[in-house]
């Protein structure tokens, strides 16, 4: 198999499993791409595993202009472009700051029909209508009403997921915490100078974060995608690559849902996080898992 077979198979599994999966052009698409999953069904033929290897940034970069072709004016394509690097670098350059999710998340930021979000750590990227999100600007908060994760539910956006499954990468339920509370998480500020054009400017920005006695506590995100597989809201195609497509509404109402019965309810096990108010020092907080 040469690269151009390579290309002609990517185009027709891609475009394929969007339309059994129900995705329209006109769809705005917020997409997790694993380019390793999406070639996991050549994992048995060295040969062109090598090729792949050799081609890598061009055959993301075709994935992405398959996915831009199928997309119509109207649609959107939006990718995390999130640089946790911030947090040690103190500076943010919005067109040169890498994305630390992967060669898909790279590609698509360096895309220049992409249009980058001013958050130094969580940055969304997109291109076409939701750009008109992007340059309103993501505010000083990860997450939450003023960031462009709020316009999700408006743009009635689906999250499409491609060689890797969707409990893996559903960063959206920490908008969810964020507006609906969670116990566990806490926001802290960075301060960091960002360069947007040809301008520096020191700023605060804050990140969501868990307590740190919870940090080696694995978040139990699966459990949303269960319940959305149960319920029938996700279309799966699991061979030869795994693929997936959830509405965001669904997302948002079935995490939602969860937290009310539970804001612990994303920590691993049956662990619950309490707060010990029975101190001497009552401006300090403690944390406590039991």
């Amino acid at each position: 198999m040469n690269e151009s077979k390579i290309q002609k198979d990517l185009k027709k599994l891609i475009i394929k499993n969007l339309k059994l999966n129900g995705v329209k052009p006109i769809d705005h698409l917020y997409l997790s791409v694993d380019m390793g999953g999406l070639f996991h069904n050549y994992i048995n033929q060295p040969e062109i595993i090598d090729i792949i290897k050799k081609k890598k940034h061009f055959l993301t970069k075709y994935v992405l202009k398959i996915l831009k072709e199928y997309i119509s004016k109207k649609g959107s394509l939006i990718c995390p472009t999130f640089s946790y690097s911030t947090i040690k670098t103190n500076f943010f350059d919005i067109k040169k700051t890498k994305s630390d999710l992967g060669i898909f998340s790279q590609i698509f930021l360096e895309d220049k029909t992409s249009l980058r979000s001013d958050h130094s750590i969580h940055s969304l990227s997109a291109i076409g209508k939701f750009k008109e999100i992007i340059k309103q600007g993501h505010g000083i908060y990860s997450y939450g009403i003023n960031s462009p994760f709020e316009n999700l539910l408006k743009f009635n956006v689906k999250f499409v997921n491609i060689g890797v499954p969707f409990w893996r990468t559903c960063t959206y339920i920490h908008h969810v915490q964020h507006l609906n509370g969670c116990n566990f998480r806490f926001y802290k500020s960075f301060k960091v100078k960002k360069k947007i054009g040809t301008k520096i400017k020191s700023s605060y920005d804050y990140d969501f974060l868990r307590f740190r006695n919870l940090s080696e506590e694995p978040i139990n995100t699966i459990k949303i995608e269960k319940i959305l597989s149960r319920k029938k809201l996700i279309k799966y195609i699991k061979k030869p690559v795994f693929f997936s497509v959830i509405n965001c509404h669904s997302v948002y109402n079935e995490t939602k849902i969860l937290l009310k019965k539970n804001s612990s309810a994303f920590i691993k096990g049956s662990k619950k996080v309490i707060f010990n108010d029975n101190l001497k020092d009552k401006n300090i907080l403690k944390l406590k898992v039991v």
